[in-house]
């Protein structure tokens, strides 16, 4: 008698399950509940993303509001007397943050892609719960927003 024997007569496995080695699954029953348990993982999938956008979002805040409204377009405008809003700092600091925007912003639509699209199809869940909570990735950047705004 070998371990896997024990508490079976009939020699098979006593984890449950079928005669076929299959993972015992929940039947066509469970999927409603499987559906409402899908809504709370999405949300807390996207809001767990919603941390690492932070550093994108933020870049992307601050291209908006530092770099953008910049009245100078070079160093060269510097010298110039009649621009009012022309750092030399922001200026100096626009192509990083760009370049650094672009790669965070890749790897952080290719993890939302994968969680939100790809995972959810090929476990069979929802779809458009996954991408319905999608929306809540920026919540986290909201929050330090109108946390810094205090």
């Amino acid at each position: 008698m070998t371990v896997h024997d024990v508490g079976s007569s009939t020699g098979g496995d006593t984890r449950g399950g079928s005669a076929s080695g299959a993972r015992p699954g929940p039947g066509p029953a469970a999927a409603p509940g499987r559906a409402r348990g899908d809504l709370g993982t999405a949300c807390l999938a996207n809001l767990g993303l919603g941390l690492p956008a932070i550093v994108p979002l933020s870049l992307a805040w601050w291209l908006l509001t530092e770099y953008a409204p910049m009245d100078c377009d070079s160093v060269a405008d510097l010298a110039r007397t009649d621009l009012v809003d022309c750092d030399y700092t922001t200026l100096d600091h626009g192509p990083v943050v760009m370049f650094v925007l672009a790669v965070t912003g890749v790897a952080l639509l290719a993890v939302l892609l994968a969680v939100d699209v790809v995972l959810p199809r090929t476990r069979g869940r929802r779809r458009r719960t996954w991408l319905a909570c999608a929306l809540l990735v920026p919540v986290p950047f909201a929050v330090c927003l109108l946390l810094a705004r205090v």
